[in-house]
């Protein structure tokens, strides 16, 4: 019997040293592969662990608290869910912009996708709706005017649930609520004021471009289509704006918070208690194992995002492919808790962005000249785009109009939601309302 127990005694010695040294061998290989991923990233772009000096903890600035509360007389929340005591709509103000957000989405969109100048009276609901609410437009587009950009509350040092991101939804919301003001003031003539609102719009996206979280760029990307594409249709524009929207490196802004992605999954494996933060398959898992995975998946993913960074600043951008993106950079198999697919929207939002920023600043250039020259160019040759290498920009003059395209009803793959046209008309003599 004694005899028996001492053998128990050193299996179970054994299969205890032998489970330390695998344990130990999981938690090296895991602490190895975390920093073979740091240099890689240290040797191809800006260091990942620069990100929380680059991007320090803050609270909102002044601009931002006034601004949140112009909003929510309009109807719309800009304040992060998850700080208390912030200026929030009232249940009537919600009530007022649920009757017209369908009719004021359908609008907008409508003639933003329309390829030429017409704009026509909106329905009687949102003209009421500009009209019951014309003062607190006006105070909010004074108070953006007069004074610094909006930033929100930033810390990327939270657990996720925690992370104060502004109300996503009320920005776009809020761009469409100026997009309706600036196409109202312009078919009415009230150019110095749609001038004025249009200024407004870009310095509150500006808010959300200067954020380093991926989910604020993808954002910014896709609403800053309101601006660039209402100002198509807007009268005597200066100059400067065929200029502004090359003021931000937006591809710079993407892998930046790409980086920030990388940073922030790296954080919560080696800092946060990732059973909480990470719902499956850890939750299953032992406790002892949990860290270790995690720094494994975050490896994974900073890897494949690395290379989906370099490989992504070589391409034609209007040759993306959703399914050959995901299929090239897809996770290991046994990375369940995390997910690339975002870094593709960020990326393809952006890449249909700027070419319809490049189409953009076609178009007031050739207003620009019309307004300057008194007449239309008597001959336009075409133009290859500056964005897509496979794609020119074709100029048809004829005896009352200009229209402009790209090369033989060319389609990028890249481009998904609310679209500006890649075809424009401009009429001779062309009045705002025809």
């Amino acid at each position: 019997m004694l005899n028996r127990f001492h053998r128990l005694k050193r299996i179970v010695f054994v299969l205890a040293g032998v489970t330390t040294i695998l344990i130990s061998t999981i938690y090296f290989y895991a602490w190895y592969r975390q920093n073979e991923a740091y240099r890689a990233w240290t040797e191809c772009c800006d260091p990942v662990d620069s990100i929380p000096a680059r991007f320090p903890k803050r609270k909102s600035n002044t601009s931002t608290l006034k601004l949140e509360e112009l909003a929510s007389k309009l109807g719309v929340e800009l304040a992060p869910r998850n700080i208390l005591h912030r200026s929030r709509p009232s249940m009537a103000q919600e009530t007022l912009f649920a009757e017209i957000k369908g009719p004021l989405y359908d609008f907008v969109v409508t003639k933003l996708e329309r390829p030429d100048d017409y704009v026509d009276a909106p329905p009687k609901e949102l003209s009421a709706f500009i009209v019951l609410h014309s003062k607190e437009i006006s105070d909010l587009r004074k108070h953006i005017l007069s004074n610094e950009t909006p930033e929100w509350d930033l810390d990327l040092e939270v657990e996720p649930d925690a992370i104060p991101i502004p109300n996503l939804i009320g920005h776009t919301r809020l761009q469409m609520i100026l997009t309706l003001d600036i196409l109202e003031k312009t078919r009415k003539g009230e150019n110095k004021e749609a001038l004025e609102t249009l200024e407004t719009s870009w310095r509150i996206i500006q808010g959300l471009r200067n954020r380093p979280e991926l989910i604020c760029q993808t954002i910014a990307a896709e609403i800053s289509r309101y601006p660039i594409g209402v100002i198509r249709k807007m009268k005597d524009v200066p100059l400067d704006w065929q200029t502004r929207f090359s003021e931000n490196d937006y591809e710079k802004s993407i892998s930046t918070a790409m980086e920030a992605d990388v940073w922030y999954f790296m954080h919560l494996a080696n800092h946060s208690d990732t059973r909480k933060v990470f719902k499956a398959p850890t939750a299953y898992m032992p406790w002892i194992i949990v860290r270790p995975y995690m720094r494994l998946s975050a490896a994974d993913y900073a890897d494949k995002t690395r290379q989906a960074l370099l490989d992504l600043g070589k391409q034609d951008l209007c040759a993306l492919d959703e399914k050959t993106f995901l299929r090239t950079y897809r996770l290991a198999w046994w990375n369940r808790d995390l997910s690339n697919s975002h870094v593709w929207l960020a990326w393809e939002r952006l890449s249909r962005l700027q070419l319809e920023m490049e189409f953009t600043r076609i178009i007031l250039h050739l207003k620009s000249f019309v307004s300057t020259n008194g007449t239309w160019p008597t001959k336009l040759l075409s133009t290859n785009s500056s964005v897509c290498s496979s794609a020119r920009w074709i100029y048809q003059i004829s005896p009352d109009s200009l229209s402009v395209s790209l090369n033989n009803g060319f389609q990028p793959q890249v481009g998904k939601g609310t679209l500006l046209s890649l075809t424009y008309t401009i009429y001779y003599n062309n009045p705002i309302q025809r």
